[in-house]
């Protein structure tokens, strides 16, 4: 069961660094200004109560599994067919604090924002948001779809 967690958790953190490390802003070079225009797309507010992330329709990521899934593929579909749409995916830290991933189509911008305020342990007290090029789903060996960024 240790084993298991820890497999897991390494497999997170890797995504967490793609996420992090993997996209530059390259051609997006947000100024102040733009971003904090940009941050009124993200919809998650500071105080939101995540006991009902689930009810609410966004995919969750638990111990037992995802919750929501067939989300990911609503939203990619509405990306493929080049319409606005929001896609709000939570994970827990080992310690259960939530972490928040939103993807945002808009007006033929794919942007993508990440809480990591909640985290006690690893926060910098921000969200961040960069702009990426496109995106592409991936089905994993148990059948878990997850999405794979490419950066501008």
């Amino acid at each position: 069961m240790i084993v298991v967690r820890k497999v897991r958790f390494s497999i997170f953190l890797l995504l967490c660094m793609n996420f992090v490390g993997g996209c530059k802003n390259k051609d997006f070079n947000l100024t102040l200004e733009n971003e904090k225009l940009s941050m009124d797309y993200y919809t998650v507010d500071s105080d939101y109560d995540f006991k009902n992330a689930i009810e609410d329709g966004y995919v969750v990521y638990t111990h037992s599994g995802i919750e929501n899934e067939d989300r990911i593929e609503e939203f990619y579909q509405k990306y493929l067919d080049n319409k606005d749409g929001v896609l709000t995916i939570v994970k827990y830290t080992v310690e259960g604090d939530p972490m928040v991933i939103q993807y945002v189509y808009k007006d033929n911008v794919l942007m993508v924002y990440e809480d990591y305020t909640r985290d006690s342990y690893g926060s910098n007290g921000e969200v961040t948001v960069k702009s990426i090029k496109t995106i592409e789903l991936e089905v994993d060996d148990t059948g878990h779809i997850s999405i794979i960024e490419k950066c501008l």
